[in-house]
């Protein structure tokens, strides 16, 4: 059979440590600065004109590599054929793209929903290759390419 046993606590140690601490937290907070930054937005009149970014977006299709990209005509690199000859182009045309704004290190990459996961590495490569270092991966939006979607 089980006893009680009536015990005490003592909170004598854990009291003194907290008549230590709270003079010390108190001291130390008087000495903390609060600093505020005054952000001031330019005016209308000061502010700089936005300039028109030309990046390129390579849509990825079953048949097809389309590169467009703003004041150039789109380039559409067919997939059959040679793989060299493909990648030659598509390099081509992400450099010419690339030669309109020469500061843009961006490429968009808009695969549809059958592309495979090496081909996105694939263009990717490409776009390195010409300068564009910067990738954004954009959603496919539409299902046109995508003759998978009946079955689901």
């Amino acid at each position: 059979m089980r006893r009680l046993v009536e015990a005490d606590i003592d909170l004598a140690p854990l009291m003194n440590v907290f008549f230590a601490i709270v003079p010390m937290l108190l001291l130390s907070a008087v000495s903390l600065q609060i600093t505020v930054i005054r952000l001031g937005l330019p005016s209308d009149a000061t502010a700089a004109p936005i300039e028109e970014i030309h990046v390129p977006t390579v849509r990825v299709a079953s048949e097809s590599f389309t590169v467009q990209c703003p004041g150039l005509p789109d380039v559409v690199v067919a997939r059959a054929g040679d793989a060299t000859t493909q990648r030659d182009l598509l390099c081509s045309a992400l450099r010419a793209s690339k030669a309109i704004a020469v500061d843009n290190q961006s490429v968009q990459i808009q695969p549809s929903s059958t592309t495979r996961y090496h081909e996105i590495v694939w263009v990717m490569d490409c776009a390195r290759d010409a300068g564009l270092t910067e990738t954004a991966l954009l959603s496919t939006g539409d299902s046109t390419d995508d003759s998978t979607n009946e079955g689901r």
